[in-house]
Formats: C-alpha cells, structure tokens, sequence
C-alpha cells in the first residue's frame, strides 16, 4: 500500500521525506514531523553528502 504501512514508525523514511518538503503530510491529513519525535534516537540515519544521485539514476 501507498503509504507503506510503516512509514510512520522509521527514521530513515522519515528524514529524507522531511528534508524534502518539512510540512509534508500523510493523506488523511497528519503531518509526518509530529511523528519523528515519538521515535528512538538509537535509529542510525546517515547522510551522504554530495552523492552524484543524478548521475546514478541516469546510469546505463
């Protein structure tokens, strides 16, 4: 299903998506950031800064 099920209880789902747009919200209208404060800090998210994503999603 779209939005995957779990969306709401992953770090490394939500970052990324906040980063995008911080306002973002799920279709029944609640807003993803009010969700990452109720998660553990003990979820690693790692940034990779400068990544060439263009680059990759371009790639043979």
């Amino acid at each position: 299903t779209i939005p995957h099920p779990y969306l709401t209880v992953r770090r490394f789902v939500l970052i990324p998506l906040l980063e995008i747009d911080k306002n973002l919200r799920l279709p029944g209208g609640d807003l993803l950031k009010s969700y990452l404060s109720e998660l553990s800090l003990d979820d690693k998210v790692e940034f990779y800064a400068n990544y060439d994503w263009v680059s990759i999603a371009h790639a043979p």
